[in-house]
């Protein structure tokens, strides 16, 4: 997606004695042009401000959260804000968990994550062979991680070896390739 056009950012607290002003700080810092803001309880399904900002979206527009436990209650919630700002055309971004940017091109694995999570449970057939691969006496178990082996040595080539095999190297090699 293109970001070309505004940045809008969305604060809220809970009750009227809690103050936005840390929130609006960072969302301006961060580049929001028009800030949402109300003080309702999260567990309120009617966010007036929140149904405004994005109503409020135009494609190309990304609304910002300074983190999503200031939009969502939940992530059920969260997943059907997403869809809302996606069917406007927009992206979402929230500055305390960067890899939900749906701006990125990580956005779709992240937006599947959360709806595995939304769902409560793995399918039984995945968590089936999860176990079984993680318990079978038949697969040799990786060699632990000495203090150097980090998972950007690992992107880079420069580990000392410790992750040269095992289903470690898998998900570094391919958080690695998804990440660039």
């Amino acid at each position: 997606m293109q970001n070309r056009g505004m940045i809008y950012g969305y604060a809220r607290v809970s009750t009227n004695s809690q103050d936005l002003a840390q929130q609006l700080a960072q969302l301006e810092a961060a580049g929001c042009t028009k800030t949402y803001r109300e003080k309702i309880s999260g567990a309120s399904a009617e966010r007036p401000q929140l149904k405004r900002a994005i109503g409020a979206l135009d494609p190309g527009d990304v609304l910002m959260v300074t983190a999503t436990d200031r939009l969502a209650r939940n992530t059920r919630d969260l997943l059907n804000i997403l869809h809302a700002v996606k069917e406007a055309g927009a992206g979402f971004r929230s500055i305390a968990e960067p890899m939900l940017d749906t701006t990125s091109q990580l956005a779709e694995v992240v937006i599947a994550v959360l709806g595995v999570a939304a769902g409560g449970q793995i399918a039984p057939d995945v968590n089936a062979t999860l176990s079984a691969s993680v318990m079978s006496p038949m697969l040799p178990r990786p060699p632990p991680l000495s203090s150097s082996a980090t998972a950007a040595s690992a992107c880079s080539g420069d580990s000392d070896g410790a992750t040269s095999s095992g289903r470690l190297t898998l998900v570094i090699g391919t958080l690695c390739d998804i990440g660039g």
